[in-house]
Formats: structure tokens, sequence, C-alpha cells
């Protein structure tokens, strides 16, 4: 079975597993019995059965937690919490892995103890809880560096670049996404090349240097190609699609938001697709497609609502309101509301570039209306999150 699963037989390894399931004396063998339920949780993850998954690994977790053996607790633990992970449940795998830290660093595990880390830090980012995410990277990072382990390093730090650029604090960000660079160059590793020269790209362009985030495109490229990373092309052809509309090249920009959309929907990245959604609703709106552009932004809204991702949902709802105000009059209507939605979301959990934006929006909205104290009061806000921002980086400031 375990043979069968390394090589992708999935039916095979879960007919095995259920044989030899069926044959044992249920009182009798419960620590192989918690292998095999571990075992059926793990295809049944690699199948996209995520409430199969969940409860195989409970049971697991149940069975062995009559031993109170911590040292066997925390894998299934780990196991829970990706399986409450992908289905967006981020309470329940933040409780999982939570439990699963204290119980690696009651039994002396380090390196259980940086992935753990790493994990509350995805999930708490995912929830856009910034600085839980934050610490807990840091946490993961220094763990990591006392062991030497240079592939976990590199993955918090990849991870920790992306809550610096969610926060705006781009030459932190840029610093971290450099050092993975040097390290994942240093151990070969192909995957986290590309993840980090598409990180790389996006950043540039927030530069303004598309010469120098299309050469990281490049590169990232080259990498797929020669490695035949498949997973990798919907992430490359977002980062290529963000890049054309930049340079207002509509036809490329088109064209690989296309390729993406069609990629996306056979590896179930969620995130991404919705962060591509946004890109094609813009798209649109340049291409003077009004209908088109709030089919895209509706979709990305609806995707991140299901999804539980606040910045994302922000994000698309502060677009609705700038795309309502092309629209006919009952659609105008909705226009406050959508800002004041995407408003209310992220102004107690982060300060960033989309902080100010939605602000500034508000703030036209009130003038527009004739609403000049409303109007001025969020033009206020957003110039006092751009003078922080300001604050944070001289690059371009």
């Amino acid at each position: 079975a375990d043979i069968d699963i390394s090589r992708g037989r999935l039916a095979e390894a879960r007919s095995r597993c259920m044989k030899v399931l069926e044959s044992l004396d249920k009182s009798t063998n419960d620590p192989l019995i918690s292998s095999l339920h571990t075992k059926l949780g793990i295809i049944s993850f690699y199948e996209t059965k995520y409430d199969d998954a969940t409860q195989y690994f409970l049971e697991a977790y149940h069975i062995l937690e009559r031993y109170g053996d911590k040292t066997k607790l925390i894998a299934p633990l780990l196991n829970l919490g990706n399986a409450y992970s992908v289905r967006h449940d981020y309470d329940n795998a933040l409780i999982s892995w939570s439990h699963a830290l204290r119980y690696a660093e009651d039994v002396g595990n380090l390196h259980q103890q940086g992935q753990i880390c790493n994990n509350l830090g995805i999930a708490e980012y995912n929830q856009g809880h910034y600085e839980n995410a934050l610490q807990n990277y840091l946490k993961g990072i220094d763990i990591f560096e006392r062991l030497g382990n240079s592939p976990g390093l590199a993955l918090c730090m990849s991870n920790i670049g992306e809550v610096y650029l969610v926060r705006s604090e781009y030459e932190k960000a840029l610093e971290s996404w450099e050092k993975c660079l040097d390290t994942y160059t240093h151990i070969d590793d192909a995957h986290g090349l590309a993840e980090t020269h598409n990180h790389l790209s996006q950043l540039y362009l927030i530069f303004e240097r598309s010469d120098i985030a299309r050469d990281h495109l490049r590169k990232s490229r080259q990498i797929i190609e020669d490695s035949n990373l498949e997973a990798k092309w919907p992430i490359y052809y977002l980062c290529c699609s963000t890049l054309a509309l930049a340079e207002k090249n509509f036809i490329d920009a088109e064209k690989y938001v296309l390729l993406a959309k069609e990629r996306f929907q056979h590896i179930g990245d969620d995130t991404n697709y919705c962060r591509l959604l946004l890109v094609g609703g813009r798209l649109h709106r340049q291409l003077g497609h009004p209908k088109e552009s709030a089919d895209y932004f509706t979709d990305a809204l609806r995707k991140s609502v299901d999804l539980k991702l606040p910045l994302l949902e922000a994000e698309a709802l502060m677009e609705l309101g700038v795309e309502s105000r092309t629209r006919d009059l009952a659609f105008e209507k909705k226009t406050l509301i959508y800002l004041k939605e995407a408003y209310d979301l992220i102004e107690h959990e982060t300060v960033n570039d989309i902080t100010w934006k939605i602000g500034y929006e508000i703030g036209k909205e009130y003038s527009s209306r004739g609403l000049g104290l409303k109007s001025k009061e969020f033009f206020v806000k957003a110039k006092h999150v751009l003078l922080y921002l300001g604050s944070l980086y001289t690059r371009n400031s």
C-alpha cells in the first residue's frame, strides 16, 4: 500500500488497506488500525476527498489518544490540521496544530516544531491575522536556523515574504525572497526557485521595474520547462498576466488570463485562482467590457467568501464598488455599500495599499454626492495610511 501511494496508484492502495482492515481483530490491533486509517486518510487527501480524509485522520488520532503517547500523537494532529486547512476550516486547523505544537515541545522534537509553526503561520495568514502569522514564521525560522535545516528555513522565509508584501513592507519582502533565492539555489530546489522568481516578478512590478520583473519570469519559465514542473504553470501565467496588464499589453494579458484560468481548474489552487479573477476583471475594465469585468469581480467575491479570505474579499468588494460607477443607476446605488463593506473588512486587520485605495474611493463617492465632511474624513484616513506606508521604505517613495 505504501508503495502504491508513492507511485500514485491510489485505488490499488485503498483496496489493500481495506483488505487488511477487514481481516483484523478490532479489539487487539489498535496501532495497526490507526496506521491503516492514516493511510486511508492520505489516499483520500490525494483524491481531494477532504471530508473522508478528515474522518480517517480523526479516527487514527482517537485510537492513539487512548495510549497517551505524545510522540505518536503529533503526526495524526498534523494530518488532521492539513485536512481542515484545505477545507478552509482554519479554526479547527489552528486547534489541531496548536495541540501538535504543544506535544512536539513536550517531547523536544524541534523539526516538527518548525514544521507546525510554518503551518500555523499559513492558517493565520489566510484568516488575515498577519501579525500572528509573522510571529509563527519568525519562530519557525529560528528553529530551522538552529537545526541547519535549509529547506524548512527557505519555506518559512518565502511565506514571511508574503506577509511583508500584504503589509506593504516591500523592502523586507525583497530581502526575504532574495535570501530564499540564495538558499534554493544552494540546495538545488527547482520548485522553490520557480516560486521565488514568480514572487520577485510581482514585487518588481510594484517598484515599476517591469524589465527586472520580466527577467525573473524568464528564469521561472526556464526552470519550469527544464524540471517539468507542470503544477507551476498556472502561477507563472498569472504573473505574466499582471506584467502584461501593467504594460497595457492587453492581447498578451488576455491570453495569459485564459491560460492560467484553464490550468487552475485542474490543480485546485483556489486562492490563486481568486487572484486571477481579480486580474481578469481589471483587464476587462481596461478593455471597456463592463459586464465581463463585473462578472469576474463577482466570481472573485463569491470565491473569496467561500474560502474565508478577507483581504481578497475586500479587494473584490472594492473593485465591484468602482465598477458600479460605470453601470446603470440601479447598480450604481451599490457603490458605497460595496466600498464600506470592503473597508470594514480590513480596517482593523492590516494597513496596506488596499486600505488607502478603499478609503480614497469612499472619499470620492461621498464627494460626488456632495457630502464634503464625510468625503474629507476618508481622504484624511487614506492620506495617513499613505504617509505611514511611505515611512516603511525608501524605494520609489
